[in-house]
């Protein structure tokens, strides 16, 4: 495979990404209302699989998980967005990273282009053709699935289940020697995909620390080993484009994993709620603070230009 047939590949990719969910408004409004209706059914059964889930609330790891765990997974989130700039051989500060990150995050959960499309945007924006754009926003992307497939496969075989545990690690293992190579075609150098896993193994370690508080919040006591687990959940429910922002996705996912780390389906399922409530209820009103501010400074460049133009 050379650079040529994974520019085609990912532009394909992203053009089915285009199709399925961002130029269809409707379509994803449609597909928005079935996922929040199973979203909140699946809530109702949890909370019926587990009627003294109110009385055993634990407020202290939620504050944990709101004030800590989303700012961090935020700031590393924009790093892997700058990373994705690199490898397309452009460069973003950290600060548009954040904005493009917060904003991504949002638009997922709305009609209007989602978190992918901004993030290819942002990417053109900063310089980079979109079939660079598009091949490094893939890449990084099955980084992160491999790099979560192996962390939850460690964390099963651990636990005891070796076969399982395995069985993750290897397709977790394929993944990234896979992605390794098509990195290497598209940089011709190591050092950017070594800073890509460094920083993907540290989203995966928030985001183990972030189910462990969410689960805590919830009554339920886990180690940090079991709750990373459901790492896999999560990334696989995020890569699930169809479903904006895999609403509902990853809480399924998460259900069918916990029995892998000794938890309740219904647990599984109901921390993986909480734990996206949480980011929203942060990234939500900053998303609506960005473009406040961003469509003022239009409105404002716009009556400096007509301000300045001759009579």
């Amino acid at each position: 495979m050379d650079r040529d047939t994974l520019y085609r590949i990912a532009a394909r990719t992203m053009a089915i990404v285009d199709v399925a969910r961002l130029e269809r408004p409707r379509t994803k409004c449609a597909l928005l209302g079935l996922a929040a209706a199973g979203f909140l059914a699946g809530i109702a059964i949890s909370i019926y699989g587990q009627p003294q889930i109110f009385a055993d609330l634990n407020w202290w790891p939620a504050l944990l998980l709101i004030t800590v765990g989303v700012p961090i997974t935020i700031g590393l989130h924009a790093t892997d967005f700058a990373l994705s700039a690199w490898l397309a051989n452009r460069r973003v500060t950290l600060l548009k990273a954040c904005e493009i990150v917060i904003i991504g995050s949002a638009a997922s959960l709305l009609p209007v282009p989602g978190g992918t499309l901004v993030r290819v945007i942002g990417l053109k924006m900063a310089g980079a053709d979109y079939r660079s754009g598009a091949a490094a926003t893939l890449l990084v992307a099955a980084f992160g699935l491999g790099v979560s497939f192996v962390y939850a496969g460690v964390a099963v075989i651990l636990l005891g289940n070796e076969v399982a545990g395995a069985v993750l690690a290897c397709l977790g293992g394929t993944a990234l020697v896979a992605t390794l190579i098509m990195t290497h075609l598209l940089t011709g150098s190591l050092r950017i995909s070594t800073l890509v896993l460094a920083n993907k193994l540290l989203m995966v370690f928030i985001d183990a620390v972030r189910i462990l508080w969410s689960l805590s919040a919830l009554g339920f006591d886990v180690n940090l080993t079991e709750a990373s687990v459901f790492v896999v959940a999560g990334t696989v429910g995020s890569a699930i484009f169809i479903v904006p922002s895999g609403l509902g996705v990853q809480e399924v996912l998460s259900a069918a994993v916990a029995p892998l780390a000794g938890v309740a389906a219904t647990a599984g399922f109901l921390a993986a709620s909480v734990n996206r409530m949480a980011a929203m209820l942060l990234i939500a009103p900053l998303a609506g603070m960005l473009a406040w501010r961003n469509r003022v400074a239009s409105a404002r460049a716009g009556s400096d230009q007509t301000q300045n133009e001759p009579a």
